[in-house]
């Protein structure tokens, strides 16, 4: 259905957008250059163009139902949740701008000149504080539920190359950021510089050839739904899920329950055989950046099973999927819009 709508109706506009100046350098980028990182290249390169022919096909306006309205359930990767515009707020997608970028060549390099500081020292005396200050109602998990929402709308695409080893600039690729002498972190001041490897570009944006100005990609998707938990793209939604149940993955420790284990991040076994290194797995990477983070992870994944255990014993004969995505709508949107959730959207079915 899909490929036969997409075939009908966005032939022509693809054919015709084969010619363009970004498709002819992909091509000649793979028949020139045969490096890893090259490669690595050509292959985000590729992914954008997979959701270039995903907007064709939904701004066609044959398509658009088409593609919408035969799924049961949310997509995974956001495609659809706004019938109007299909791939508004999916993942992959560029991020959206407010203001008109404010590049020092107009299309790439970071804004800086001589009449501002070192962004390291921005942040070392700008921000340098005495005492910790102390807030009378809220505590430190309300920023780290702020962390947790904003890693659920929006993480940036790395470029698919070796991290920034040196503190050499590579126009597109490394911004190192300078160090100072006067720097008070001794172990900042040795290595000269923190290094930076920037986020990857949208094809075609950034560079003289197109003229237009350096745009960054989305992975996750940029609706609160739980990207963190779930996934944002097929491939991470198979490794937190429980095969074709409506259950989320988890490991038992000490008899209580924990994210899965990544058995391929494992160091050197401890003296009781188990894995000194292990990092959590989730719908996204950063769950082991920091202690409280994973914590959120864990807390919402056990409810997430604690919920779908009960629907189960109240409704044996739901499938998976309707388990899984009545979670969501049953029980996380009515606590979210509030007493009018169903009276606005209606009952889930």
């Amino acid at each position: 259905m899909l490929f036969g709508c997409f075939h009908s109706a966005a032939v022509a506009k693809t054919t015709s957008t084969s010619s363009s100046p970004s498709l002819s350098s992909t091509s000649s980028s793979t028949s020139t250059s045969t490096s890893t990182d090259s490669t690595q290249q050509v292959r985000l390169q590729l992914l954008h163009l997979a959701q270039l022919l995903l907007q064709l096909i939904a701004d066609s306006a044959v398509c658009s139902q088409a593609l919408c309205y035969h799924l049961a359930y949310r997509s995974i990767d956001g495609v659809c949740n706004n019938l109007a515009r299909p791939m508004l707020g999916a993942s992959f997608r560029a991020y959206m701008r407010y203001l008109p970028a404010q590049y020092l060549d107009g299309l790439s390099e970071a804004a800086g000149s001589c009449r501002r500081p070192m962004a390291r020292e921005a942040s070392r005396l700008v921000l340098a504080k005495g005492a910790p200050l102390i807030h009378g109602q809220i505590n430190s998990m309300f920023m780290q539920l702020g962390q947790f929402m904003a890693q659920d709308m929006t993480k940036a695409a790395h470029q698919p190359v070796d991290p920034c080893s040196s503190c050499a600039t590579l126009v597109g690729k490394c911004m190192p950021v300078p160090i100072s002498e006067q720097d008070n972190n001794t172990i900042f001041r040795q290595k000269g510089c923190l290094k930076v490897s920037r986020s990857a570009s949208v094809c075609g944006t950034g560079d003289q050839q197109q003229g237009k100005p350096r745009e960054q990609l989305n992975e996750n998707t940029a609706f609160v739904d739980g990207s963190t938990i779930y996934g944002s793209n097929a491939k991470d939604f198979l490794k937190v899920r429980d095969g074709r149940t409506g259950f989320l993955k988890m490991s038992s420790f000490n008899r209580m329950m924990f994210l899965p284990f990544d058995p391929s991040s494992c160091g050197a076994a401890t003296n009781r055989g188990t894995c000194a290194a292990a990092t959590f797995v989730t719908g996204d990477t950063r769950v082991n950046m920091f202690i409280g983070l994973s914590s959120l992870y864990t807390i919402f994944v056990r409810e997430h099973n604690r919920i779908a255990r009960e629907l189960q014993s109240l409704n044996r004969a739901w499938s998976g999927d309707r388990l899984f995505q009545a979670v969501l709508y049953n029980e996380f949107v009515p606590l979210m819009l509030g007493q009018s959730a169903e009276r606005l959207i209606g009952p889930y079915n």
